[in-house]
């Protein structure tokens, strides 16, 4: 049996903001602990000076992280594309290797399986080309199509890879900018204007 105490609970209070006496009459989840505001100090065990180190630690790894020569290479401007869409996006990734199909797959934000299966169906395309392997390595320059409509007009979904860095980050990943066009865009057009 439970047994409550006349006398009021250190930092226990009621939803009123009025002080436990007595027996539990107000249900659990209408109280809260208060923290007294004369705790400066943190006992190196609690929970929030665990949080405050984490936060703090994080910080530093950043700073000694972040190189100028990263930021040379995240900063770096692109020519522009003049006989394509310009509702593309321009993403800074991590991967293991520039494989195309790992490259369609984070571009494009489809599964590898889905990326498989039209590998399968014959619907990518390296530089206007088939793709006849999958684990390609693809170089800077260089488009990899997903065909979406194999119709007169044949509409894709297009990654180019911009820059690829020579560099290995510390969990041994390079670093890949890459420019999107994740809707559709005929390319007929493209061929006609050249």
């Amino acid at each position: 049996m439970i047994s409550a105490s006349k006398e009021p609970k250190q930092g226990l209070k009621c939803a009123d903001s009025k002080p436990v006496i007595g027996s539990l009459c107000c249900q659990l989840s209408s109280f809260s602990w208060t923290i007294p505001s004369d705790r400066t100090k943190l006992h190196p065990f609690s929970f929030f000076y665990w949080f405050k180190q984490k936060k703090k630690n994080r910080k530093l790894q950043e700073e000694t992280f972040s190189d100028d020569d990263e930021d040379d290479f995240e900063n770096g401007e692109f020519e522009e594309e003049t006989d394509l869409p310009l509702n593309y996006k321009q993403l800074t990734v991590h991967m293991k290797s520039p494989r195309a199909d790992a490259l369609l797959s984070t571009g494009l934000n489809l599964s590898r399986v889905k990326i498989d299966s039209m590998f399968y169906a014959g619907k990518l395309l390296h530089n206007d080309k088939p793709l006849t392997k999958k684990s390609k390595n693809v170089n800077e320059g260089d488009n990899v199509d997903l065909i979406m409509e194999d119709s007169e007009i044949v509409k894709v979904k297009r990654v180019k890879v911009l820059k690829i860095s020579s560099e290995k980050t510390q969990t041994d990943k390079i670093c890949v900018i890459l420019r999107v066009w994740r809707s559709p865009f005929s390319l007929e057009s493209l061929h006609e204007e050249s």
